[in-house]
């Protein structure tokens, strides 16, 4: 598949135009693809991200790559997406992808993504609601600008 965004004209899976169309998704029927490394500092991810959001969603996905979590999220088969450690190079092509797509995209921390840090955890989710909901269960604060 060829996946590709262009700012102002929207994201694209091989030519075709795509758009988020959810326009409401319950919390406990939501599907989160979560990104987090493997190794030795995996539990600390698992017990930061996985364990509040598992308590509260339907279902929770590691599809092992932040492009595919984002396709998979563009596609329409989960509601949202946290890259927990992502690196700039990967949050800035998955980021343009996704909001090209009309997903919500914001930073774990502050809801603006700063590329000048080593590291920028970002979510991307089907609605605002869902949005702040996971953010709730991950014990952040929606800052974002209303």
């Amino acid at each position: 598949k060829i996946v590709y965004a262009a700012k102002g004209e929207g994201a694209y899976i091989n030519g075709v135009k795509i758009k988020n169309t959810k326009q409401k998704v319950e919390i406990n029927n939501a599907v989160v693809g979560l990104g987090i490394p493997t190794g030795p500092e995996s539990d600390t991810f698992i017990d930061a991200y996985a364990k509040p959001l598992n308590r509260q969603i339907r279902s929770l996905v590691f599809a092992g790559s932040y492009c595919a979590d984002t396709l998979q999220l563009i596609e329409g088969s989960l509601d949202s997406v946290v890259l927990a450690n992502a690196t700039p190079y990967d949050a800035v092509t998955t980021m343009a992808i996704a909001q090209e797509a009309g997903y919500e995209v914001r930073s774990l921390s502050s809801g603006e993504i700063d590329f000048h840090q080593k590291k920028v955890p970002v979510m991307y989710s089907a609605t605002k609601e869902l949005q702040k909901e996971l953010l709730a269960l991950l014990g952040q604060r929606d800052n974002q600008p209303k």
